[in-house]
């Protein structure tokens, strides 16, 4: 994953949420709350790795864990809650 840019972290935990969407078979996944350690700096340009486990679910909340890596080497680390909502936030239909 390439990221660039001031909001590259964000974006970066959206795209964690939204692939372990994907393998939950959700629709969308709302960011309730994240605890974010930088352990080491990235640069524009360079290639990190992100691997993400859900640890716990309980209900529409799902408990994630993740490392993101550069050469190798852990720059981030954060637990993350989501939560599953019944429909997706945009749908306004009743």
């Amino acid at each position: 994953m390439n990221i660039e840019g001031g909001d590259a972290w964000t974006d970066l935990g959206d795209g964690i949420l939204v692939r372990q969407s994907r393998a939950f078979a959700m629709n969308s996944v709302v960011l309730a709350s994240a605890e974010v350690k930088f352990l080491g700096p990235v640069v524009v340009g360079d290639r990190v790795e992100a691997e993400a486990t859900v640890e716990r679910s309980e209900g529409r909340k799902r408990w994630v864990k993740a490392v993101v890596r550069r050469e190798g080497k852990p720059v981030l680390e954060a637990e993350l809650l989501a939560v599953v909502p019944d429909r997706h936030i945009l749908d306004t239909r009743g």
